[in-house]
């Protein structure tokens, strides 16, 4: 397994757990009346999730090259 390959695996565990994560405290969020502030720290946390699961494309498309 080339070090790409390993990267590219790493980063689709640490987006699925991220991915987890958001799931949940959307839920949390939806459960209970949330101030702005804490719905705009958990838009950002998705924003990250976003660009990670583009980083991860873009790795997966390297390691075909």
């Amino acid at each position: 397994m080339s070090q790409i390959d390993g990267l590219d695996e790493s980063l689709k565990v640490v987006q699925s757990s991220l991915q987890t994560l958001i799931n949940l405290r959307m839920s949390e969020l939806a459960a209970q009346q949330i101030d702005t502030p804490n719905r705009e720290a958990i838009r950002d946390f998705v924003l990250v999730g976003s660009q990670l699961d583009r980083l991860a494309h873009d790795i997966s498309g390297m390691s075909r090259v």
